[in-house]
Parts: structure tokens; C-alpha cells; sequence
């Protein structure tokens, strides 16, 4: 009889462990970059993230248009076409600079 109750307990916490969760989605991005200007099509400001991957974000907002600024941001991949091929084309959800 000792041994039921930790069974019970050890039953009790698999059965709410969250087998249904859904996996992250692939298209979103968690990433902590550099802001880069880039003199490509007239000049643009890219994000390239501490493993070196290049993210295009469009147009970033005014405060985060310097070159060297340290930021982390959530982003989405988007399929934009543009004609400076250059990093992935991506959706910035949330950005922040980092101190």
C-alpha cells in the first residue's frame, strides 16, 4: 500500500503533461540583432540576428533606424518579393533596443 500513493502522484502529473501542444511555428522568429544600414536600392536598414542570419524588415520604425543598435525582436517570414535580395523577407511584430 506505501507504494500506491506515489504511483497515483506520478500518474496524476503525466496525465496533465500538455500532449496536445501545438509545435512553434516555424515562420516566427525570437532574435536578438544588430541594426545594419545597408547601401543597396537606395539604402535600407536590415537586422542581422547574433547567428548571423540577415532579416529584411522593410521599413523599420524611426527609432530603431541606426546602424550598430542592439535590438531583440519577434518577427514573422513574410513571401515579399523585393529587388534587394538580401535576408530573409520578414514582418517585425515587436522590437525593442536592448541596453
Amino acid at each position: 500500500m506505501r507504494w500506491l500513493a506515489p504511483l497515483l502522484l506520478i500518474l496524476a502529473s503525466l496525465s496533465c503533461s500538455n500532449h496536445d501542444a501545438q509545435p512553434a511555428d516555424p515562420n516566427v522568429i525570437n532574435a536578438t540583432a544588430t541594426v545594419q544600414h545597408q547601401d543597396i536600392e537606395g539604402g535600407f536598414y536590415g537586422l542581422v540576428a547574433d547567428d548571423g542570419t540577415k532579416y529584411d524588415p522593410g521599413t523599420l520604425p524611426e527609432a530603431y533606424r541606426k546602424d550598430g543598435l542592439r535590438v531583440k525582436f519577434t518577427a514573422r517570414r513574410t513571401n515579399a518579393m523585393t529587388t534587394r535580395m538580401w535576408g530573409t523577407t520578414v514582418e517585425v511584430d515587436h522590437i525593442e533596443a536592448l541596453p
